[in-house]
């Protein structure tokens, strides 16, 4: 018994003879009943009367009369061994994990952990490179395997990993297996009856015979068995298998994948005259139903195959273990591992089918006809776009049925997916994308029948479903694309190149800011041409939007949000060329959020505040105010209209401003924003341009540019916060604010104030007009000099002149102030700061307040106040007249009584 537990099949000789190589070839009957190569051998065919064999004497050769096959032909041949490497039967790989060898071969004591096999090599000395060693992992025995008359002589091992070999199809209807067609044997057997195995394999042609021919009395009688064995090999003799090529193949040579049409059994010694060798005939009958029990197929692997239907799909499928059907047509090449689907068109036009995520090379057909003899070709394809995948397209015809078939070049296999769609897309191949020109735009399309294609690299996704664009940008710099507004999850890159195979990706997105739309930004050259793919993630399909910009706005993104600094301003923008984002709400004030652009607002202080815009040109505007953080933080709207938005807002908080245009539009624009507070009370009129006021008590805020402001009735007050503003009071006593910039102010009727608190204030105009009116220039920390007597200009430094008209009261600010009074009675204070007052004609009254004052007050009747509460360090002179001074101690006062 061979090493490893292998036995030779019963009532066979079990001679060993030793290798080339070193490699123990054990060499059991080739045929069960074989005979000796004494000169007198034993009665070795079943008993059946008196009938003797008759011997002779094999010529010389190889595989008796055969030849050294050519390295790699057969590389479905397996070598049934021990596990210790002994050959002694032979075997064909049938499926990537299935070897057919004989029954004989592993019935008795022999265990699949007994066994290996070596697959696909030439010589058993050198079993690799070239071949693969697998262990058994199962022996399935033909249960009507008969160990004494030697029917149903078929077993199947299974591996205990798969082979990357080419397996052979079991022969089929219209193949040639009739008497006088050629059949091919191979195998490891000796070369001579008795003889020693052969290292290297051996191939030899043989003539089938038919079944009366086998069973006549010159041969085997009875004990040849036409419903289950085959007979092979010329009367004359000379050419047959022999021992220790039990199992092995015997074949229709052709195509890649060869027919098996039976498994080495039996025979009376080796080519012998009269006796040609005896097969198992698994190909047909119940042995053909054992195999195929046996060995895994897909269950599309025949003509007719798995049904397809519909316009558009996908279908995933595998061609490892699948086999060729006689007949098949050898387009685009010999069909090898065929798979069969069927698809009748639901409507005429036309139709893509492309085979893709393969790892193998395909090849992939269409058909009409209603059997595997009858197909007329309508396309077929091996390689798509220089890759090793496969796509076709035809034009369909309504209640066609279509026959598709998917194969491996040479044989090759393992999954696929297999797509289709019917009237795709103008777009849908990269040869055919769409061009879109100019450095801004928006399109749209559709991506419900597109497919992907062989070669396709992954747009951040697997390409299931993609649309192409292509787009020259007209100028460089910064790029973006996105698809918002497109109603599928969808996946976009941008790519560099002309050929599909060999495009570089410059930028790529799946999902952006928390949504299913996606956005690429990359830099652009001026003239190149740059390639878009749009597709849906995970086969998402759906109508397209594509928007494209170069150099847009620096605040065209909500992250990128333009800063308000302080409680009022005014900034001009534009929202040309600026983009939606994907994740964006639809709408700012009205206006498809289609081309915003964003700013930032943290007011320090709380209260009322208007943003609004102005100098509107080419947009139809529209604008919202949100708080929130991000995309990520869903925003709040919080007010929104088609020009200005009023709202009470908290100090701290950020408020992110988006202004947008209808139908598109894109444009420049002014944008203002302001706390509408004066004197820290809240404004009850906010204007722009031209305000009035009511007849009551008003507290009017104007805008951040130049208005004109009339508080009409009642004790107002006013503050014109932008520059060059007009503020009247008009009647009863009010307060005017001017704010930055060179203002008018007039007072009116009433005894007005006029507050100047920013530094530098421009050179205002301030008239009070009728009543007794001051002017304060409250926080300001640069002196001023004001000469009401010859209405000079103030002497601050970088500012401009401040004229004052009827203003009979004057209070300095913090810094140095020197202050003039006029003809009429003044009341001159310094406020802070070393002051000088002089109160010239009138009765008037000086107050020199905190720091070193000088105090005139020239003549008439004035009143002089030095006291700060520190000694000596204040002057006054009351001058001509009859003054009053009141001083610290310490103070010099003189011309005082």
């Amino acid at each position: 018994m061979p090493a490893g537990g292998a036995a030779a099949a019963p009532a066979r000789d079990s001679d060993e003879a030793q290798g080339l190589g070193g490699v123990t070839a054990v060499v059991p009957a080739k045929k069960a009943h074989e005979v000796s190569t004494q000169a007198d051998p034993p009665r070795t065919t079943p008993p059946k009367g008196d009938e003797k064999p008759v011997w002779q004497a094999p010529p010389a050769g190889s595989i008796v009369g055969g030849t050294t096959a050519p390295t790699g032909a057969y590389p479905f041949f397996v070598s049934v061994q021990t596990s210790g490497g002994s050959h002694f039967c032979g075997g064909t790989l049938v499926s990537s994990t299935r070897v057919l060898t004989a029954a004989h071969c592993v019935d008795g004591t022999v265990t699949a952990a007994g066994l290996r096999v070596v697959i696909g090599a030439n010589q058993l000395s050198a079993p690799t490179p070239q071949g693969e060693i697998r262990n058994v992992s199962a022996i399935a025995i033909n249960p009507a395997w008969n160990a004494t008359t030697f029917e149903n002589d078929v077993a199947i091992l299974t591996l205990s990993s798969a082979s990357t070999k080419a397996w052979s199809r079991l022969a089929g209807p219209g193949d040639p297996t009739a008497a006088g067609d050629t059949v091919r044997a191979i195998g490891h057997g000796a070369t001579s009856e008795g003889g020693s195995g052969s290292d290297s394999l051996l191939q030899v042609d043989l003539p089938i015979q038919s079944d009366a021919t086998m069973s006549s009395s010159s041969a085997y009688g009875s004990s040849f068995i036409g419903a289950v064995m085959i007979g092979a090999g010329p009367l004359a003799g000379g050419m047959d298998t022999c021992q220790g090529d039990s199992g092995g193949p015997l074949f229709i040579a052709g195509a890649t994948q060869h027919a098996l049409v039976g498994d080495t059994s039996w025979g009376t010694g080796c080519a012998r005259v009269n006796h040609p060798g005896i097969y198992g005939e698994v190909f047909q009958g119940t042995m053909r139903t054992f195999v195929n029990n046996n060995v895994p197929r897909p269950a599309n692997d025949d003509f007719g195959g798995s049904g397809l239907s519909g316009a558009l799909g996908t279908v995933f499928g595998d061609n490892t273990d699948a086999t060729a059907q006689p007949g098949e047509p050898s387009v685009p090449s010999t069909a090898d591992t065929t798979v069969w689907y069927s698809w009748t068109a639901p409507e005429n036009g036309p139709t893509t089918f492309s085979l893709r995520d393969a790892a193998f090379d395909t090849a992939l057909s269409v058909f009409t006809g209603s059997s595997v003899s009858g197909l007329t070709t309508v396309a077929t394809n091996d390689d798509f776009n220089g890759t090793l995948q496969s796509k076709l397209t035809f034009n369909a015809s309504a209640g066609t049925t279509y026959r598709i078939r998917v194969d491996g070049f040479a044989a090759a296999h393992g999954p696929f997916s297999l797509q289709w769609a019917q009237n795709p897309p103008a777009n849908d191949d990269f040869a055919a994308a769409t061009t879109v020109s100019g450095a801004t735009g928006r399109t749209f399309g559709s991506n419900a029948r597109s497919t992907g294609e062989p070669g396709e690299p992954s747009h951040s996704g697997v390409p299931d479903a993609t649309v192409w664009y292509r787009w020259t940008a007209p100028e460089s710099g910064p790029a973006v694309l996105n698809t918002r507004g497109s109603d599928f999850d969808t996946t976009l890159a941008v790519y560099a190149g002309s050929a599909i195979t060999g495009l570089v990706q410059l930028a790529a997105n799946d999902d952006i800011n928390g949504s299913r739309q996606s956005r690429v930004a990359f830099t652009a050259t001026a003239g190149t041409e740059y390639r878009i793919a749009v597709d849906g993630f995970s086969n998402a399909r759906g109508n397209v939007a594509l928007q494209w910009t170069v150099n847009p706005p620096a605040n065209d993104d909500f992250a990128q949000a333009r800063v308000l600094p302080g409680t009022a301003g005014i900034t001009s923008a534009t929202s040309v060329r600026a983009t939606g984002e994907p994740g964006e709400l639809d709408y700012h004030g009205g206006a498809a959020a289609d081309n915003s652009v964003w700013f930032r607002w943290t007011p320090a202080v709380s209260g009322p505040a208007v943003l609004r815009l102005g100098s509107v040109s080419g947009l139809s505007p529209g604008m919202a105010v949100y708080t929130g953080n991000g995309y990520f933080e869903p925003l709040t709207k919080v007010g929104e209209g088609p020009t200005s938005v009023a709202l009470n807002v908290t100090a701290g908080t950020p408020y992110s401003i988006a202004v947008d245009g209808n139908g598109g539009t894109t444009g420049t624009f002014t944008l203002e924003w302001l706390i509408a507070k004066c004197n820290g009370v809240n404004a009850s009129l906010i204007g722009q341009g031209s305000i009035t006021g009511t007849a009551g008590n008003d507290v009017i805020v104007g805008s951040a540019g130049p208005d004109s402001i009339d508080g009409g009735g009642g004790i107002d007050v006013i503050c014109g916060l932008g520059a060059n503003d007009t503020l009247i009071g008009g009647a009863a006593d009010d307060l005017l604010f001017g704010g930055p910039g060179n203002d008018d102010e007039r007072g009116g009727t009433g005894n007005d104030t006029f507050r100047q608190d920013s530094a530098p204030e421009g050179g205002d105009r301030l008239d009070g007009e009728g009543g007794t009116d001051a002017v304060y220039y409250g926080t300001r920390t640069t002196g001023v000099t004001v000469n009401l007597n010859n209405v000079a200009d103030d002497g601050a430094a970088g500012e401009g002149d401040n004229v004052l008209l009827t203003v009979e009261n004057v209070t300095g600010g913090a810094g140095n102030d020197k202050v003039s009074g006029s003809t009429a009675a003044n009341r001159l204070s310094g406020a802070g700061g070393n002051d000088e007052l002089r109160g010239r004609g009138g009765n008037d009254q000086l107050f020199g307040g905190p720091g070193s004052d000088r105090l005139y007050g020239d003549g008439d009747s004035d009143t002089l106040n030095l006291v700060d509460g520190v000694s000596g360090n204040d002057a006054g002179n009351g001058g001509a007249g009859t003054d009053t001074a009141t001083a610290d101690p310490g103070d010099v006062v003189t011309d005082v009584p």
